[in-house]
């Protein structure tokens, strides 16, 4: 399986098996199976910083989408 993302880590749609190149040994190889899904964006994540200046605790925490 190959996973086709951006700099962002978002899924790159519109590919066919024209746009690969396998490879074996440093020779190519006819890519005979190809087979291209949509996925769906990464949730999107917020991340809350909470701080107790008296001991220095820090907490970080990631809240899931939709909280």
């Amino acid at each position: 399986d190959v996973y086709v993302t951006d700099k962002s880590g978002r899924p790159v749609s519109g590919l066919s098996r024209e746009d690969f190149e396998l490879r074996v040994d440093g020779r190519p190889v006819e890519i005979t199976n190809f087979l291209a899904v949509a996925a769906p964006p990464p949730p999107e994540l917020r991340v809350a910083t909470l701080e107790e200046r008296r001991e220095s605790l820090q907490v970080r925490a990631v809240v899931p989408p939709g909280a």
